[in-house]
């Protein structure tokens, strides 16, 4: 029997980390054909992803109820075992919870990418997992013949969907435990990923970094220092993560994407640096993603314990039992901390998701409470604007926008006069509200601070340090950066569109992430920074300029400026635990994200 690959094909696979094969060399023109018709039997089409004024399923369609009209803008469902995620690119200014520019989009796919996972695969998918042509394509490339398949999926990349194209990770740390056994063991799993597609630069290819597992190690080290952890740990990332792209070191080779006609495989390495890419087409990208190991490499194996009925069917349905043995069978009973774990995480979403309209209720019998049981509004001698939920001191009136939310709703951002008598206050305090404004806004906010602030009242405010923001992009310190891990859109973001949203969310996906970084290259900082701020200015539509956005940037120099132009007759830089008012110290107050934050006062 012929080899598959000549001994140059397998040194090049070992010295790059990835083999492309082209179209009919494995899989012959009509075994495409014949596997793109069961993708399209179990995957849906783009195009019955449209919303349409009628559907008899559902009867009339309504914006405000209609199941398919909400799942455009959720980062993640499931319908008929298929998986959905991502989140288009109009849709992560509100981090994936809703969008402005819903009505815009008629198909409920777009911005998504669908996934079957091997569990529920057909009995045709399976034939192909332990084909002959596979198997002996992985035996040569291992150089051993006994292997092991842990996990596969079909999966369709829809018009719009982002990718993660700044963001790299690898595939073995999920199959592998402990992961820190990478760093000293040359183990690896082999993808195998085959078009079904044909796939260019524009319909999400796959984006990967040839020869990088060569420098496992080396990239290791390297990001101990930007995450300030050991380097005895694996520090890379499988799957979403914070490896953005400016922290890999600068050798290593540039990122090419995996382009090619229906029908090419890759042979890829799992720890070989990768990413996703955003889909600009108009056509959907299609591909079977399948991942094996030696079966001697025992650190390998994805248990799935979650669903143990399904894992045992898909093990029925292959001639080659041993082939899946490893991940598929088994007891398939978890450890008690599993369902601990998982009915405590599924209490947190469902919290998390739902906790103002059930406790609406609760919340207002509290405030009843509360005010009969202290202070009348009239009485209390400081002022919380963008309070939340809690005052933290019984002489201090909680303002919010939201009536839900505090005693007091005002919506700042339409400039109305504050509900309170000149000279009504010995101080009033902020964290983290003036960065949800206009900068005009907190000018208007700061003169009416002043108006209701007593002879020598105290004007405290907390608001994110851009500087600080930039000097940590600019170290590569990503530990800096740990508090916004995992949430929601953000994850979809490169580094530097996560700080532009963090001061100009209404504009930043205005611009590419090429643009971003040709501007922040071409800029200083505070060019950088004016340049988005003009751009906020301009837009007017209400739909972008919702209260929980980022609108302005700050530095203590600017809102000192700031507080000088509305009146205030002395400006202080403080430190957290310090004020010039007494019941604005110790830990009551100043307990948000200290660590990116500035303090500081103005005195009346």
């Amino acid at each position: 029997m012929n080899n598959i690959f000549t001994s140059k094909k397998i040194k090049e696979f070992n010295d790059q980390g990835y083999l492309k094969i082209s179209e009919n060399s494995i899989f012959d023109q009509n075994e495409i054909i014949d596997l793109i018709k069961v993708f399209d039997e179990l995957i849906p089409n783009y195009k019955d992803g449209e919303i349409i004024p009628f559907d008899k399923k559902y009867r009339y369609f309504n914006p405000d109820y209609h199941q398919e009209f909400d799942s455009r803008i959720k980062t993640h469902f499931v319908r008929n075992n298929i998986g959905f995620y991502g989140c288009a690119r109009r849709h992560s200014y509100l981090r994936g919870n809703g969008s402005a520019l819903r009505e815009l989009d008629d198909n409920i796919f777009f911005g998504k990418r669908a996934v079957l996972i091997d569990r529920f695969f057909p009995q045709k998918i399976v034939n192909f997992v332990e084909s002959k042509k596979i198997i002996r394509s992985l035996s040569e490339l291992y150089s051993e013949d006994k292997l092991s398949f842990h996990n596969g999926s079909l999966a369709a990349v829809f018009p719009g969907c982002l990718g993660e194209p700044k963001q790299f990770h690898i595939d073995t740390p999920g199959f592998n435990k402990p992961s820190t056994n990478l760093l000293s063991k040359e183990k690896f799993l082999i993808n195998v990923f085959v078009f079904l597609t044909d796939i260019t630069d524009k319909n999400a290819p796959m984006r990967i970094i040839p020869e990088s597992h060569k420098h496992y190690r080396k990239i290791n080290d390297y990001l101990s220092t930007s995450f300030k952890k050991s380097n005895k740990i694996n520090n890379i990332p499988q799957a979403s993560g914070n490896l953005w792209e400016e922290l890999l070191p600068e050798n290593l080779q540039k990122p090419i994407n995996l382009v090619g006609k229906k029908g090419t495989v890759i042979f890829m390495r799992s720890d070989i640096l990768h990413a996703s890419t955003e889909n600009y087409s108009k056509s959907t990208r299609k591909v079977m993603i399948l991942n094996y190991s030696k079966r001697s490499d025992d650190e390998f194996c994805k248990k799935i314990y979650h669903d143990p009925k399904n894992c045992r069917k898909l093990y029925s349905l292959f001639s080659d039992k041993s082939l899946v043995k490893k991940t598929f069978y088994g007891s398939g009973h978890p450890p008690i901390k599993y369902y601990l774990s998982n009915y405590k995480r599924d209490a947190m979403n469902f919290v998390r998701k739902n906790w103002r309209t059930p406790f609406r209720p609760l919340k207002k019998l509290f405030l009843i409470i509360f005010n009969k049981t202290n202070k009348e509004i009239n009485d209390k001698e400081y002022l919380n604007i963008g309070s939340g939920t809690f005052w933290r001191d019984e002489n201090v009136v909680g303002l919010d926008y939201d009536p839900d939310y505090a005693e007091v709703s005002v919506n700042l951002n339409n400039k109305s006069k504050l509900p309170f008598k000149d000279s009504r206050f010995k101080g009033i305090y902020s964290s983290h509200c003036l960065e949800h404004l206009k900068e005009d806004t907190v000018a208007w906010w700061l003169k009416e601070s002043y108006r209701t602030l007593k002879a020598n009242g105290v004007l405290r405010v907390t608001v994110p340090d851009i500087k600080a923001y930039l000097d940590a992009y600019d170290a590569k310190d990503a530990s800096y950066f740990d508090w916004i891990r995992g949430s929601s859109t953000y994850t979809f973001d490169s580094w530097l569109r996560l700080i532009v949203r963090a001061f100009a969310e209404p504009v930043v996906d205005d611009f590419s992430d090429q643009e971003l970084e040709d501007l922040y290259h071409k800029f200083n900082h505070k060019q950088f920074l004016d340049f988005f701020s003009k751009k906020v200015k301009l837009v007017t539509d209400d739909r972008f300029l919702i209260p929980g956005c980022h609108k302005s940037w700050w530095s203590a120099e600017k809102m000192g400026e700031f507080m000088k132009k509305a009146g205030f007759r002395k400006v202080l830089i403080k430190s957290r635990r310090d004020s010039e008012s007494q019941i604005f110290r110790g830990n009551k107050f100043n307990n948000t994200r200290p660590n990116m934050s500035f303090y500081i006062e103005a005195i009346k």
